[in-house]
C-alpha cells in the first residue's frame, strides 16, 4: 500500500471508531487525533514539494528562488558552438 492509502485507511478506521464511541472525552480525543493526522499529512506534502523544488533549483541560500547550475555542469560545448559561429 502507498503512503496515501495507509493514511486514508487510518482516517477511515478512526471515523468508524468515532461513530461507535459514546463517551464524550473519547470522541473528542479521536477527533483531535484525526485532525493531527490530517495536519501532519499537509505539512509533509508541503515539505516534500519544497524539497523537490530545492533539488530542481539548486538554491545558493535559503529563499533563493532562481538557483544555480550544478558545479559539475559543463557548458564548454555551448561555448565551442558560439566560437564556431563567430
Amino acid at each position: 500500500m502507498t503512503y496515501d492509502q495507509l493514511l486514508q485507511q487510518a482516517l477511515d478506521d478512526l471515523r468508524r471508531l468515532l461513530d461507535f464511541e459514546t463517551h464524550r472525552y473519547k470522541r473528542w480525543l479521536i477527533a483531535r487525533i484525526m485532525r493531527n493526522v490530517e495536519d501532519g499529512t499537509l505539512t509533509f506534502e508541503e515539505a516534500l514539494i519544497e524539497a523537490k523544488m530545492i533539488g530542481l533549483r539548486n538554491p545558493a541560500f535559503d529563499g533563493d528562488m532562481v538557483g544555480w547550475l550544478d558545479d559539475d555542469f559543463d557548458d564548454s560545448e555551448a561555448e565551442d558552438e558560439d566560437d564556431k559561429k563567430q
